[in-house]
């Protein structure tokens, strides 16, 4: 019989087994309660429960990639993955005849059977299953292997409580933890006991539940469901292999806005996991019947024209998993090898869209999982963040923004209001585009970490309370990051547009193979545009041991002796997440330490009580942006403004928004300032006239206060700074230029950044803060 047809069905009936056996399964992301791949007395291991506490995966509803290996291939042999609640007697079966690997191999000296290290078999598996929208404060998710390939075909496996068993079942359990939409909060395991509700399409092996068939097939290289079920223009169940969350393999992502003369018609991204392409896209306007969409590369010897099926186009919009294994392999050469242009033919003329390297956020409602279009994000030069949207037939719109920090499905605040920017372009489309400029915003150290922990999210507003329309950012490219390697030892000379790195216990990437997960984490540093010397950090640990303190932190250059501070910490956490410590504040350089942070010298280095050996992490090498150049800096003139006090360059114009009932002056000096005394003050603005623009045309420190609200605090110094030299400055048209084409022409080679794998051991986490060389302050948030 050939591997993937139908045998007679295998009965599963109770869940209680008996006898040992070979080992088989275990998870590895999230990680496994114990590493035993032949545990065959289930529901877990014995001492599962009290276990939970010192391992668990925080996670959130929606579509999550899961990850498990076979350490023993049995061919043949479904999965069936369950979430079940530890404190309850209830239970919802998120996927069931998952079929089996048969292209797997085995390793038994890498892959070891019953311990530690895990994720090193050569049989791993990956598969999208959709976590219910509940909240689970100690929630497991157990995968079970029936092994069909020792009975002889055509006998039925029989699996009864009784103890009467000729049914070999394999059993590996993940501690979780969900955290729940606000829809969700109060909802229980006991609301996802419908099968149908839990799948993510059409799931074509809709068996009942206990009898089992042998539905063997050859996965990818990788370990994904392969085949037109999965990829192709009419996949039922291509969200199967699209990956996301924290367990997802690392992908690229591509994408740009479609134009058809100087007028934008939409937004396209795919993004690229082995050899095929997730791809989404949402476009309005063109005017004409389309009669090809196709991507192409510009190089003689580069990547063969891809083809987009039509079929995937429906109402404007575009979204489907397609094989480029013709494409793919040209990924790693060149930008110009690879696709990087996209045309849509039409009756009337062609619309083109320029590809580049992007992050992309594919916008849904997450109650119906309903595609409404697309967002993709581009770093520029001079660190601004350009962001294309379109979406489509949303009946009722009402506004978009940028939100963040929060996890998918999570709320978090509003940094960005785009519902300004977005006009209606045709056939019920709505687009915008904005530029966010980041290096004089003062959340672009927060924006930048938490834009590599994706923890931004781009929201959809309507009048429909039956709707959440969404899309969560992918996470910059490890492009941005370029290092030195054997090939190509100048990439150091490469300016480094990464702003973020790991924080581990040997300094390298997260490991999550050991039994033990030690303390680490993510470092976000940005040089103050403004400020000279001025470098500000975000610091998030994670996996800290209960009673672990952080002892001291510090940067030091690699010739010199470590300056260590003594840390002060808070307890708050800003993305709801439990063991998640985040550290904020900035760094006062001297002129020695700007110039190894410019040349990439430096390092973070952090000991905690847990451990004699410290934690730390390369710190990419930065400097003053060459782009800084005056602008407008608004001012939200009230009392308890965050923002204030701020800081300007000379010939920045101050632009004050205030209540009619304030006003804005210039007080005569520090003494004033400070007992709030007007004798002498130059009015700047009266009552009513907000708001009002004020140019710094001098270098100095100022001060500023309200007449009517100095006695409640409204007053701010400012201190002016010297612009770059003139001499010294890219030009506009550079600095408006993507780091994606910039550096492709500097051609660097790449290294790879893991991504963070969402799982926490030793339960709850306290952290530290960063350091100075100099002076520091700290501000550290830490939520149980």
């Amino acid at each position: 019989m050939s591997r993937g047809s139908l045998r007679l069905p295998f009965i599963l009936v109770g869940l209680s087994l008996f006898a040992l056996a070979h080992a088989h399964i275990r998870w590895v992301c999230p990680r496994p309660e114990d590493p035993n791949t032949g545990l065959k007395s289930g529901p877990c291991s014995p001492d599962h429960a009290s276990k939970f506490d010192r391992e668990y995966m925080d996670i959130t509803p929606g579509p999550m990639t899961v990850r498990f290996e076979e350490s023993i291939v049995h061919a043949g042999a479904p999965t069936i993955i369950w979430l079940h609640n530890l404190d309850k007697n209830e239970s919802c079966l998120l996927l069931d005849h998952i079929p089996h690997n048969d292209a797997g191999e085995m390793d038994l000296q890498s892959c070891p059977i019953f311990d530690y290290p895990i994720g090193r078999c050569p049989s791993q598996n990956y598969v999208t299953v959709k976590i219910p929208d509940i909240e689970c404060e100690r929630c497991y998710i157990q995968a079970i292997s029936v092994m069909l390939d020792k009975y002889p075909e055509g006998e039925v496996c029989k699996q009864i409580d009784s103890g009467n068993n000729n049914c070999s079942t394999y059993y590996t359990c993940a501690n979780v933890k969900i955290r729940p939409t606000s829809r969700g909060v109060g909802k229980s395991t006991d609301t996802c006991t419908n099968y149908n509700n839990n799948l993510l399409g059409t799931w074509p092996y809709m068996y009942p539940n206990g009898i089992y068939f042998d539905l063997g097939m050859d996965f990818s290289k990788q370990g994904w469901l392969q085949g037109s079920t999965f990829i192709g223009a009419n996949a039922p169940y291509w969200r199967g292999v699209d990956a996301t969350g924290p367990c997802a393999p690392e992908t690229r992502t591509f994408g740009g806005t479609l134009k058809n003369g100087m007028d934008s018609k939409g937004t396209v991204s795919f993004s690229v996991t082995e050899d095929r392409m997730r791809l989404s896209g949402s476009m309005g306007g063109l005017g004409g019947t389309v009669s090809k969409i196709a991507m192409s590369s510009s190089a003689q010897d580069g990547a063969p024209e891809f083809t987009v099926p039509l079929a995937i186009v429906k109402t404007n919009k575009m979204e489907a998993i397609l094989n480029m294994s013709s494409q793919v392999k040209y990924i790693e050469e060149s930008a110009d090898k690879f696709l990087n242009k996209l045309t849509i033919s039409q009756s009337n003329g062609e619309t083109t869209m320029d590809i580049e390297e992007v992050m992309s956020a594919s916008i849904h409602d997450v109650i119906s999982w309903e595609y409404y279009g697309q967002a993709v994000f581009k770093l520029l030069r001079d660190n601004s963040l350009h962001i294309s949207v379109t979406v489509s037939n949303v009946a009722s719109f009402t506004g978009a923004s940028l939100n963040g920090p929060a996890r998918p499905g999570l709320e978090g605040p509003v940094l960005l209001d785009l519902t300004s920017s977005m006009k209606s372009i045709g056939d019920g489309v709505m687009h915008g585009e904005y530029t966010l400029n980041l290096h004089r915003h003062p959340l672009v150290a927060d924006v930048m970490m938490h834009l590599w922990n994706e923890l931004i999210y781009i929201k959809v507003s309507t009048t429909d309370a039956n709707k959440d329309i969404r899309g969560q950012v992918s996470r910059p490219g490890t492009w941005h990051c370029p290092s030195p390697t054997v090939e190509n030892p100048n990439v150091k000379e490469v300016p480094n547009t990464c702003y973020w790195f790991t924080v581990t216990s040997d300094g390298g990437r997260i490991n999550i193979e050991s039994e033990v997960v030690d303390t680490n984490g993510y470092a976000s540093m940005y040089v103050d545009p403004v400020v000279p010397g001025r470098v500000h950090y975000r610091i998030l640990l994670q996996n800290v041991a209960p009673n672990e303190t952080v002892t001291t932190v510090g940067i030091y250059h690699y010739q010199v002796e470590e300056v260590k501070v003594n840390a002060m910490f808070n307890r708050n956490d800003p993305v709801a997440k439990d063991h998640v410590l985040y550290a904020k504040g900035y760094v006062n350089a001297t002129a020695e330490i700007a110039g190894w942070l410019r040349d990439g010298d430096l390092k973070l280095s952090i000991m905690t009580s847990r451990s004699t050996t410290e934690l730390s992490g390369d710190i990419p090498k930065m400097e003053r942006n060459k782009c800084t150049r005056p602008t407008q800096v608004n001012v939200n003139w009230q009392s308890g403004n965050s923002d204030l006090p701020v800081t300007a360059l000379q010939g920045d114009e101050m632009v004050f928004t205030y209540s009619g009932t304030d006003t804005v002056e210039l007080l005569s000096s520090v003494d004033s300032y400070n007992n709030c005394n007007f004798a002498g003050a130059t009015v700047i603005a009266e009552q009513g006239q907000s708001p009002i623009t004020y140019k710094m045309s001098a270098t100095g420190t100022f001060y500023l206060s309200s007449k009517t609200g100095c006695a409640s605090g409204l007053k701010t110094d400012v201190t002016v700074y010297d612009p770059i030299p003139s001499g010294d400055l890219l030009s506009e048209g550079e600095c408006a230029r993507s780091v994606y084409s910039y550096l492709n022409d500097m051609n660097p080679v790449t290294t790879k950044i893991p991504p963070p794998i969402g799982t926490t051991t030793n339960g709850a986490i306290h952290v530290a803060s960063t350091i100075s060389a100099v002076i520091m302050s700290v501000i550290v948030a830490y939520h149980m």
